[in-house]
């Protein structure tokens, strides 16, 4: 799992470079979903809120409102 999340940060790297929003919005949601699956839930509410910047830039309201539902439920475990 660490060898794809290093991967999925040098894509980002890539991505992000070439000004390739979309894709850098899925590797977000990527590594949130390691970082929740690793117990890291501050790591993957931040890679999701920073999707969601990304999404709601692009206007994609389906990906906001699926992203804010897992946010929402990422807080309620991290709270409890």
């Amino acid at each position: 799992m660490y060898k794809s999340k290093t991967n999925l940060y040098q894509s980002l790297d890539l991505y992000r470079a070439n000004n390739y929003l979309k894709e850098s919005a899925e590797v977000y949601e990527k590594l949130a979903i390691i970082y929740e699956k690793l117990g890291s839930n501050d790591n993957a509410i931040f890679h999701l809120e920073n999707a969601l910047k990304i999404y709601t830039n692009l206007k994609d309201e389906d990906r906001q409102n699926l992203l804010e539902k897992k946010l929402k439920k990422l807080r309620f475990k991290k709270n409890k």
